[in-house]
């Protein structure tokens, strides 16, 4: 059969990722933001989009089905999707697209000279002229120290600008793994063996992650901690707790997992225990002191 070539007619999803990418050649990091937001650079689909999860991804997913005349496709792009079926990597290119350089600082040379008034004032004022070590001549010109301190006074100010903005990105990441994945999430702590790969205290309690569950103290016991955090990009499952190993969990009555075991009077409500053996992959099991340890959620779901 002969095939002949046709024109590309671009769809919706690959229009709207042009029109973001914007006519001139786009930066990489903006590049991947679009993909990961879209699943589209405006060339065809990449796969899927954080989009995709939403109801104009469903919307997205038909006009892609009725421009190739799939019927079925169509009918099928108007179900709500899985939040599962959504691209961990695309999530992690739309939420850690890399900042840009805020300064568009300029390459100083021995003739460059100071002109705003209040700039040389304050310049003065913080000692700038100190014959021991001036920075600024008496023709306003920097010397090369001088340029080097401004040099690096704007690197600072742009890398502690930087790290807020990362740190913001890396909460809303994980907010919406922890509102994406919440039934599997939720469901980690009935495992009944697990192992978890140990962790320095500090990385635990680190910014950012987000608290998931802080058990009661109960004999005094300390209370268990659960918390979802990164490693490296990945979002990981993480816990602090005293007692690791083998230990049981109380089973209330009235929850799932107490069908046909009767009624109790313990006054905690308490109709049966759990068996579990968590694991600290480089801790101590028995030890009685407080540890912590993490599981990648991609390793716990398949992804």
């Amino acid at each position: 059969m002969e095939q002949t070539l046709r024109p590309y007619n671009p769809t919706w999803r690959d229009r709207i990722a042009t029109a973001l990418l914007g006519d001139s050649a786009a930066p990489p990091e903006r590049r991947h933001f679009v993909e990961g937001l879209l699943g589209s650079a405006g060339l065809g689909s990449n796969g899927l989009g954080v989009v995709d999860a939403t109801p104009l991804g469903g919307l997205l997913g038909a006009q892609e089905a009725a421009q190739r005349g799939d019927a079925k496709g169509v009918a099928l792009a108007a179900l709500p999707m899985p939040a599962k079926s959504v691209n961990m990597t695309a999530m992690r290119r739309f939420h850690f697209s890399k900042p840009k350089n805020l300064f568009d600082v300029p390459a100083f040379d021995g003739a460059t000279r100071i002109d705003d008034p209040a700039v040389i004032a304050a310049l003065e004022s913080a000692g700038w002229r100190n014959p021991s070590y001036m920075m600024l001549r008496e023709d306003n010109s920097l010397t090369s120290g001088g340029r080097k301190r401004l040099l690096d006074t704007l690197q600072s100010a742009n890398d502690a600008i930087i790290g807020k903005e990362t740190v913001k990105q890396q909460k809303r990441f994980l907010k919406d793994v922890a509102s994406q994945y919440a039934d599997e999430i939720a469901g980690i702590h009935k495992s009944p063996d697990l192992n978890f790969t140990s962790i320095p205290i500090s990385d635990f309690n680190a910014s950012p992650s987000m608290l998931l569950h802080k058990s009661p103290n109960f004999n005094g016991r300390q209370s268990s901690e659960y918390r979802l955090m990164l490693v490296g990009d990945d979002p990981a499952y993480a816990r602090k707790s005293n007692h690791w190993g083998k230990f049981t969990t109380n089973i209330k009555e009235g929850s799932p997992d107490a069908a046909g075991l009767g009624e109790t009077d313990d006054p905690f409500g308490r109709v049966g225990y759990k068996h579990h053996k968590w694991g600290l992959l480089g801790g101590n099991d028995d030890a009685m002191s407080s540890q912590a340890g993490y599981l990648l959620l991609k390793d716990l779901f398949g992804w």
